[in-house]
């Protein structure tokens, strides 16, 4: 039995000396505590072998030694530590002995029982590594599980020796009137983003712990899975909606701004199931997700508001979510809001469902028909749909609300600065976030309002938390265990080539929130593939500069590695000077950069150490990868654009001993990067000429990736030159090609022959291709996802579904969907974050 350890609380005081025989014990318990793995996840830094016998390991609780009431116990990797160690946290032991524990803490009450491989959190059944376990009459927990819970964090201090538990300080809150003016002064002076939420919905901006956030190598069924498609995502575990998804008998499209679900059990014969349409025309769905028998449709709202500042002036605690402050809503205010909205249907009855249409109106519509959809939720958050995450059973949604800073400070109206939320869960009305709730970045303030809401489905009666912050969002990337926000800054007094990202990190908890940090690197991102998590690290690719100078402010790439508090620990800066990336991807240990200026260096890093990023290899060819996707550990697909390189001309046809690249055709290529330092390009395949275009090279969802069935599919839009000698002779700039075909490319990949096209697949006529001009077609009938299910592969426009034989795509049926009743043309298809 080991000894027991007295720690004080670092204040000065010594800890008490240990006698002969707890030191030797405490020798074998250092060299055992050489692999602590900290009950969730490893330790980020292990204690070394041979440390002084003498030493400790210390328990530190928001900077302070803790004494506990019995030493650590490790057990299959995993630290356990008495559960009383939870009044240093705050929390309040309501029953405590040997078998069973009740911890609360901000209105959560957690239960840990001796023996039992799980605990229960506010009712929900969480597993853990390891049971609990009685110790000399003191329930033993894991220390992470136990801090985590309560929206700390745990690490390992190898200079201290000490497990350290800790959380963030809590951000500020903006309060009244008065400091809201002087932080929007301050924004303006500054150069804040005021443009943000518009920006991103108008430009459709792309988007998108550890032990590690593992990178989602393919769309497909894992194995021992029913055999469909799934989304192509950024990383395992973590679901991000798209416009269609399937659960292997029914699919889900999103089309002319309703939802349709067709019944796919019968290929040869596919049934429209039902038609969730809000007749009223304020509701646009934009992106949706299928779980457990739930379909969730996210999309945006314009909707009369009916809510004004609450009356509720409570402060909320520093620890407490601002949205668990009571607010009451009070009577109507004007503008029109624009909102967020996320609808929750109930699919238990589809299964029994024979194919009859079915369709729904008003705000929350009611089915009517046989087992149709049936709404039971909705939430709203004010302002424009940034992106959203789903983990395991919580969903995540992020909002912009623009403010407009005139109307605060010149008629001390600040109802712009308070967003309202809804949740059918608590009440159908709407809620307002007051300024005493509002929090804002310290070094990071915009005139933008950043919202984030968080619910988890499987807890139909628990609230959804609303978390807002004077702040805003561009690029969104989400391991299992956190949320990343990135937005640009520029601060006073510095050219636009000068600009930096804010990354704000927070903390996901089984649909709650937690803030945990905010860094600061050089450059901006190009999209969320910029950003990765492994191994309790940050990881950034960012572009900084301008590609257009030629003085110290040149465009450079850099990768930034950066610890749990999002301070820089390593970096790898200046990677070929005035190029911009153009796609990143992180694989571990690994990762691939594209930059471009006139040719492709596809860079190989290594970041084994974090410390020390560095350089492995390069390859340079002509074009570019917009978008990078791992065939395997050793093998990667490049999607992106053909190049030339034409020499720069003037008006007069005069050379000036420049070139210019110009972008071509669509480029696929495999790289072999089994020898990172020797970087090949295996394969390559060009369609079309200049003009060439896929919703791919914007929106990762777009690709059908399965490595075992070979099977690799894409939506694209095809232009070809039809006259030979157009781009003969001395040009400034290459021709354009002439539309001639939409639809999906189907290859067959391997790495043995690389890219073999099986077939083509067009929802376009003979008709429809003979009235086509030379740049625009029917967009309504532009196929932009492609599914499978079993053996039969599914292409859907906005128009129709239809069926092919996966194996020889041969077609099967056709479902044509009934136009709107709006009589709404179709217009091309754009990307959604």
């Amino acid at each position: 039995m080991l000894g027991k350890i007295r720690l004080a609380f670092a204040r000065g005081r010594e800890v008490r000396p240990m006698n002969t025989n707890a030191k030797k014990r405490w020798r074998h318990l250092s060299l055992a505590f050489g692999a602590l793995l900290l009950a969730l996840g490893t330790v980020a830094v292990q204690p070394a072998e041979g440390t002084d016998a003498a030493s400790q390991i210390r328990v530190i609780v928001r900077g302070e030694y803790v004494q506990l009431s019995a030493p650590p116990v490790l057990a299959g990797g995993t630290s356990l530590v008495p559960v009383d160690v939870a009044r240093a946290f705050g929390a309040e032991l309501r029953a405590n002995d040997s078998r069973e524990a009740v911890v609360v803490k901000d209105g959560r009450t957690v239960v840990f029982t001796a023996g039992r491989a799980d605990m229960n959190v506010d009712g929900r059944s969480v597993r853990l590594p390891v049971a609990p376990r009685a110790s000399g009459g003191v329930l033993m927990v894991p220390v992470r599980a136990l801090a985590e819970s309560f929206g700390l964090s745990v690490r390992w201090d190898a200079a201290a020796r000490a497990v350290v538990v800790d959380g963030p300080e809590p951000l500020p809150v903006v309060g009244n009137e008065n400091r809201l003016k002087q932080l929007l002064r301050q924004a303006a002076e500054s150069g804040g983003r005021v443009y943000m939420a518009l920006d991103a919905v108008v430009s459709r901006q792309r988007s998108a712990a550890i032990p590690t956030a593992k990178t989602a190598e393919s769309a497909t069924a894992a194995a021992g899975a029913a055999d469909y498609a799934r989304t192509n995502v950024q990383v395992e575990g973590v679901d991000e909606a798209d416009i269609a998804k399937t659960d292997g008998k029914f699919i889900y499209q999103i089309a002319d701004r309703r939802v349709f679900v067709v019944d796919v059990r019968d290929p040869a014969a596919p049934k429209l199931a039902a038609v969730l349409e809000d007749k009223t025309g304020l509701f646009s769905p934009m992106q949706l997700y299928v779980r457990d028998r739930q379909l969730i449709v996210v999309g945006q709202q314009t909707t009369p508001a009916s809510v004004a500042p609450p009356t509720s002036k409570k402060k909320p605690a520093p620890d407490v979510p601002a949205s668990d402050v009571s607010i009451m809503p009070v009577p109507p205010i004007a503008p029109d809001k624009t909102t967020v909205k996320a609808v929750v249907y109930d699919l238990s009855d589809l299964n029994g469902l024979a194919g009859n249409q079915s369709d729904t109106s008003g705000s929350a519509p009611d089915a009517s028909g046989f087992a149709a959809p049936k709404p039971i939720r909705e939430v709203e958050l004010e302002g424009y749909y940034l992106s959203s995450r789903l983990v395991g059973s919580a969903l995540y949604i992020v909002a912009n609300k623009f403010i407009d800073v005139y109307r605060i400070t010149e008629t001390n109206d600040v109802s712009d600065a308070t967003p309202i939320y809804r949740d059918t869960a608590v009440q159908s009305g709407p809620r307002t976030i007051g300024l005493e709730e509002l929090r804002y970045f310290p070094n990071s303030v915009d005139a933008n309002v950043l919202t984030i809401g968080a619910l988890d489905l499987d807890q139909p009666d628990e609230p959804m938390q609303v978390s807002a912050y004077l702040g805003s969002g561009e690029a969104v990337y989400a391991s299992p265990q956190h949320l990343y926000i990135a937005v640009t800054r520029l601060e006073p007094g510095r050219s636009y080539a000068e600009r930096e990202t804010a990354v704000y990190k927070f903390r996901l908890d089984n649909g709650r929130v937690f803030y945990s940090a905010e860094g600061r690197v050089p450059g901006t991102v190009l999209n969320q593939f910029s950003m990765d998590e492994y191994d309790g690290k940050f990881r950034i690719a960012t572009t900084a500069g301008d590609m257009w100078r030629n003085d110290a402010l040149t465009s450079r790439n850099n990768l930034y590695v950066l610890d749990e508090k999002l301070a820089v620990v390593g970096k790898l800066e200046n990677l070929a000077p005035g190029e911009r990336i153009y796609s990143v991807r992180f694989m571990g240990k690994r990762a691939y950069l594209v930059t471009f200026r006139k040719v492709d260096p596809l860079f190989t890093l290594d970041l084994s150490d974090s410390t020390h990023p560095k350089v492995l290899g390069q390859l340079k060819i002509p074009g570019y990868s917009d978008y990078l996707h791992p065939y395997d550990e050793n093998q990667l697909i490049g999607f992106g654009k053909d190049t030339i390189e034409l020499p720069v001309e003037t008006w007069g046809g005069k050379t000036t001993g420049e070139t210019m690249a110009f972008y071509q055709g669509m480029k696929i290529a495999l790289f072999d990067v089994t020898d990172p330092e020797h970087p090949k390009e295996k394969f390559k395949a060009i369609i079309g000429d200049r003009g060439t275009d896929s919703e791919l090279l914007r929106d990762h969802k777009a690709l059908l990736f399965s490595r075992e069935k070979g099977l690799l599919a894409f939506p694209v839009q095809v232009m070809e030159i039809r006259d030979p000698s157009a781009n003969d002779g001395a040009r400034r700039m290459p021709a354009y090609g002439e539309f001639v075909f939409q639809g999906a490319y189907v290859y067959r990949i391997d790495p043995v022959n690389g890219f073999r096209l099986r077939g083509k697949i067009t929802h376009l006529s003979g008709e429809d291709l003979a009235k086509a001009g030379m740049y625009g077609y029917d967009y309504g009938k532009a196929i932009r996802r492609i599914l499978y299910v079993g053996t039969t592969l599914y292409t859907l426009s906005d128009r129709m579904l239809q069926a092919h034989d996966l194996d020889t795509l041969a077609p099967k049926a056709e479902l044509v969907y009934p136009a709107p009743e709006t009589g709404a043309t179709a217009v091309p298809p754009v990307s959604i974050p």
